[in-house]
Order: structure tokens, then C-alpha cells, then sequence
């Protein structure tokens, strides 16, 4: 059986806004897609610009979905 772990991207907005934009959303439609990042489930965190995270996962050939993020 195989494993493969998703990839992850992050990056902060500069505002209160942590929801993917347009641009995210598409980057993350493409990454799902090409065989060199080794999944088609890719997982994006935003942060705000006072370090709030949100957290969403790209499915390929699906709509994105938020995720809960809990500390360890």
C-alpha cells in the first residue's frame, strides 16, 4: 500500500482576510493536477495579517473545502 501526503502551501494576506482569492483557489486547482507535486489533494493555510489561520483543501477536479485547525 501506498502513502502519498499532500502538499502544502502557505502564505499571509495583508489584511483581516484569511480566505483563499481567486488566484489561490486556481493555483491550488493546478498544483492538484500536475504529477511533480506528488498529490491531487493539496492543503493551503492563510494567515491574516494578525497571524489568524484558516486552512482549505483542493481536491482534484473538486471544490475546495475549509479544514479546522487545532493546535498541538
Amino acid at each position: 500500500q501506498t502513502c502519498a501526503l499532500p502538499i502544502c502551501e502557505w502564505h499571509s494576506h495583508p489584511n483581516e482576510n484569511n480566505n483563499p482569492s481567486n488566484t489561490d483557489i486556481k493555483s491550488l486547482s493546478e498544483i492538484s493536477f500536475q504529477k511533480e507535486y506528488l498529490t491531487d489533494i493539496p492543503i493551503m493555510i492563510i494567515f491574516t495579517n494578525t497571524g489568524i489561520p484558516s486552512c482549505t483543501i483542493h481536491p482534484a477536479g473538486k471544490r475546495f473545502y475549509f479544514a479546522t485547525l487545532k493546535k498541538v
